[in-house]
């Protein structure tokens, strides 16, 4: 027969009966050389230190009670000494807490798929106060400052709010157009005819038109939400987005526009 575990049924001197688990040498003998395995608990019945409770087996191998039981001592204390790093490094990698914890990365490109952070920034681009014609840019070219941890970094666009200040009647909508990198080859002129340029095209991610409109009394809000557009910042860990006004409107002031970008930072 080969080595193993055996249940036993022990009855203890107040004469109460209870089942413990022993490792024998050899299980078609198992009442020679058995270990009782409650010794790997606490006096108390509590869990302790894995090496110290095998340290309870006894501090020397030989004074086991025959050569089987020596081996199995010496190989739960292999296995304690492994156990203790690997909790050391758990510990070390941050496994205690949860905003310490390891993220979970796709090894194909290295993009980070947990929880990620909740990002927000706003923009106030200077505008003009007066008419605008349908399709020209809105503002200047806006930088969405940090959308990414890090140079190179990405995350995922939820959502674009603008605020209007003024109460002049606003009814159309806008678009956002969303860039990856510095548009830098286009140029973008307040109150002018939209223009990228080839060069400019592929750094282009997305296009959000803001049609939900709100009246707030003094002002109007529009919005786009529930939006899912992963996207990497190149060169930085800036986007960039302009502005385009897809109808006629008249801004009674320069300064009364602000654009949020809300974003899950990977």
């Amino acid at each position: 027969m080969a080595a193993g575990v055996v249940q036993k049924e022990v009855v203890t001197a107040s004469g109460e009966n209870f089942t413990m688990s022993f490792w024998v040498p050899d299980t078609g003998s198992p009442d020679v050389g058995a270990i009782p395995l409650h010794q790997l608990a606490g006096s108390d019945g509590a869990p302790t230190d894995l090496a110290a409770l095998i340290g309870a087996l006894g501090d020397d191998p030989a004074s086991a009670p025959d050569a089987a039981a020596s081996t199995l001592l010496q190989m739960l204390r292999l296995v304690a000494s492994y156990l203790s790093q690997i909790e050391g490094s758990a510990l070390a990698l941050g496994q205690d807490t949860a905003e310490n914890s390891l993220s979970v990365v796709n090894t194909e490109d290295g993009f980070r798929v947990d929880g990620g952070q909740a990002f927000t920034v706003s923009v106030a681009p200077t505008v003009t106060a007066g008419a605008y014609s349908a399709n020209d840019v809105f503002g200047v070219k806006m930088t969405v400052a940090a959308a990414a941890r890090e140079s190179g970094g990405g995350g995922v666009l939820t959502g674009i709010s603008m605020f209007d200040e003024g109460a002049n009647g606003l009814v159309s909508t806008i678009e956002v157009f969303l860039f990856n990198a510095d548009p830098s080859g286009s140029t973008f002129t307040d109150n002018g005819a939209l223009a990228i340029v080839d060069a400019d095209g592929p750094k282009l991610i997305a296009s959000v038109i803001l049609d939900t409109i709100t009246d707030t009394g003094d002002g109007k809000f529009l919005s786009a939400r529930n939006l899912n557009i992963p996207y990497v910042c190149v060169g930085s860990d800036d986007l960039f987005a302009v502005a385009v006004q897809r109808g006629t409107w008249a801004p009674d002031a320069t300064d009364g526009v602000t654009f949020t970008f809300h974003a899950i930072r990977d």
